[in-house]
């Protein structure tokens, strides 16, 4: 089973500036005020505007807000291999770059997504700010960046080479590995695909050793999502979900089911495979999802930190049955997972995967 670990200067680069992009609560939103203000000392340190980044990500922000497919630009900086790879495409969606598509998945992506008008002028303009913040800052800091976390990019594979294979293995019967990206500048929120025979995920990349874990659950989080989403909509009668993935709507209550869901379903995973990290899994979900510090929820048993877990985890009593029948099946089964989006969506399938923070109720 294979381990790809990837640290790409254009996904980070482009994660970068959506972080400065506010769009409200919206699953989607990788904007980090905690996130700019480590950015804007750096930029200040080196004699840049702080602010120049923000202003110009404000400008095409009432464009992505409603419009759902320009959502899938999240997904986008996967399929390149670097920068200069990544501002080509981006100018072929948009239309400024003419003739032939120079990636084969482009021409799918601009008919499904990227059509509009108003989806061509906001790819337009993220190209140009792209352009301007990778020479005159980003490529310098993410240089320096990558050079100061070898250490724990080690720690990290060491990490899922004896673990995180284990706890995915169940579902990876069938597939040749799983693609982690460490970013920078992920923010939030973690990013699943799959992709061909590997599933995928991008998380932050460990910025101190007692980060570690925590990159490790979201890796494992986002590509459970990749073998339990259909499952979990077909439970709950939502064959076709709505894909908004703003607050408010339909399609948000949906996607917090979905999370909740994958939350359960790693919670089991861990509680049958790897009984020794449960408790970290569970410190790790209870501090972020805002139930305490992480020193004063150390303090309780075991059972007290199941209890406040299944407390925030919104599923109904019938569909939790389910969900663990579901897993026990899933660890005793010696056939593989059927990669339902694959079916559903061809062989790229890239559909969003986040985890909002600040929602879990």
């Amino acid at each position: 089973m294979e381990i790809i670990l990837r640290t790409e200067v254009q996904v980070d680069l482009f994660f970068h500036c959506l972080a400065h992009m506010d769009i409200g609560q919206d699953a989607s939103s990788l904007y980090s005020q905690a996130y700019m203000s480590r950015i804007s000392r750096e930029k200040i340190q080196n004699s840049r505007d702080p602010a120049w980044l923000t202003s110009e990500m404000d400008k095409i922000k009432d464009i992505y807000i409603p419009d759902q497919k320009l959502r899938m630009v999240n997904f986008l900086p996967f399929q390149f291999m670097n920068v200069e790879q990544l501002l080509e495409g981006l100018k072929w969606l948009s239309g400024d770059l003419q003739g032939n598509s120079p990636q084969p998945f482009l021409p799918f992506f601009r008919q499904r997504y990227f059509s509009s008008p108003g989806a061509q002028s906001f790819l337009r303009t993220l190209t140009e700010i792209l352009v301007v913040e990778y020479q005159t800052f980003y490529r310098e800091f993410w240089k320096r960046q990558n050079g100061q976390r070898t250490a724990l990019k080690k720690r990290f594979r060491t990490l899922f080479e004896e673990s995180g294979l284990k706890l995915l293995g169940p579902a990876l019967k069938g597939k040749k590995g799983v693609i982690i990206y460490l970013c920078l500048s992920m923010t939030r929120n973690g990013r699943g695909f799959s992709s061909g025979d590997y599933f995928g995920a991008a998380v932050k990349f460990p910025e101190e050793e007692n980060e570690i874990m925590r990159s490790f659950f979201f890796s494992i989080h986002e590509m459970t999502h990749l073998f339990l989403d259909e499952w979990t909509l077909r439970q709950s009668g939502y064959p076709d979900a709505p894909g908004s993935t703003r607050s408010g709507d339909e399609g948000y209550d949906i996607h917090l089911l979905k999370e909740s869901a994958v939350l359960y379903a790693d919670y089991l995973l861990c509680k049958k495979i790897l009984p020794t990290f449960l408790t970290d899994y569970l410190l790790t979900f209870l501090e972020l999802s805002g139930e305490g510090d992480r020193g004063n929820l150390a303090r309780f048993l075991p059972t007290k930190l199941e209890k406040l877990f299944k407390a925030r985890i919104s599923l109904t009593a019938k569909t939790g049955q389910l969900l663990e029948t579901f897993i026990w099946n899933l660890l005793n089964s010696r056939e593989s997972v059927p990669d339902m989006q694959k079916e559903k969506f061809g062989c790229q399938p890239m559909i969003p995967r986040n985890f909002p923070l600040t929602n879990l109720t």
